[in-house]
């Protein structure tokens, strides 16, 4: 499973792997992305049968948007609970 987010019918990130590994190709958008992200993964939208996402691949440059998402921080990764 995979999740995408588009922007002007551009994808501007991607989470593949049921949230394993984050890609980022527009750093402008991805605080509101991975907070979207975050919400509907919360509503059941996304990855509905996942009780949490486990980001292990991402780019330096997201940590900061991961965490301002909810993410936590565990070891290496980031974790996103329901």
């Amino acid at each position: 499973g995979s999740a995408v987010a588009c922007f002007g019918g551009l994808p501007v990130m991607v989470m593949e792997k049921q949230g394993k590994a984050l890609r980022i190709w527009d750093e402008a958008y991805q605080e509101a992305c991975l907070a979207l992200l975050a919400e509907e993964y919360k509503c059941g939208r996304i990855f509905p049968m996942q009780k949490r996402i486990v980001v292990k691949e991402y780019p330096d440059t997201a940590k900061e948007a991961l965490k301002k998402a909810g993410f936590l921080k565990e070891m290496q990764d980031y974790v996103l609970y329901k």
